[in-house]
């Protein structure tokens, strides 16, 4: 979480400082928060998620491999206790074996899909972000606070759908089972509809949108802090 927050938010703030100063030379004023333009704020968004997802995607493959292993582990000691058994001796894979066996392609599975949730994600979340803390600024902090809750848990609902199927296509057994990007999401349709794309998008959304309220108000806090 760490080094996704600090890349999406650096490189989104960074940008935004550019457009501004822009703006300020040419006279331009936008109506995006800030003084940006709604495409300046969706540029910076769109180009902040990219750069985070090219740095972290592997970090992310890694925590669905061990996610994913740590479950079955789990299931194969219940199994066994089930049926009298004693508990068998698995034993979770370590980093550098997980890389070893994914390799640089691997780490990158699931690229397109990736892409699709988190660049729109960012799209959305940055530019509601800087309207609605405008619109907040009255209430200090708390304004702060409430406008990354409530943007963040919009835009994690939103793109619900390609985080269902990035998790699908991430998974260990992900190409046997789907055939791509289009076949992923047919399969998902056929199973459960459009209702089974929107799994789990109140927890999500609720989970997303207290995590970025939160990083938004600490980076806020610390901007001002560094000034």
């Amino acid at each position: 979480m760490t080094p996704e927050k600090a890349i999406k938010l650096g490189v989104n703030d960074w940008l935004r400082a550019r457009s501004k100063l822009a703006n300020a030379t040419t006279g331009t004023r936008g109506s995006a928060g800030e003084g940006l333009t709604v495409f300046q704020a969706l540029s910076a968004g769109g180009i902040a998620g990219t750069a985070q997802f090219v740095a972290t995607n592997p970090m992310e493959m890694l925590k669905i491999r061990f996610q994913l292993a740590a479950a079955a582990r789990k299931e194969a000691i219940e199994a066994a206790v089930a049926k009298g058994l004693p508990e068998p001796d698995i034993k979770l894979p370590g980093i550098r074996q997980l890389v070893a066996k994914l390799g640089v392609s691997g780490l990158y599975q699931g690229t397109t899909s990736t892409l699709l949730r988190d660049v729109p994600f960012s799209m959305m979340f940055f530019p509601l972000y800087g309207y609605s803390r405008e619109r907040l600024s009255h209430l200090g902090t708390v304004g702060t606070l409430v406008a990354g809750c409530l943007s963040g848990a919009f835009a994690a609902a939103a793109v619900t759908p390609m985080d269902v199927v990035k998790t699908r296509l991430q998974a260990e057994d992900a190409k046997v089972l789907y055939d791509g990007l289009g076949d992923c999401v047919r399969k998902i349709y056929a199973s459960g509809g459009v209702k089974a794309f929107f799994s789990g998008v109140v927890p999500r959304a609720v989970v997303v949108g207290n995590l970025f309220g939160i990083s938004l108000l600490c980076f806020e806090v610390m901007k001002a802090f560094a000034k």
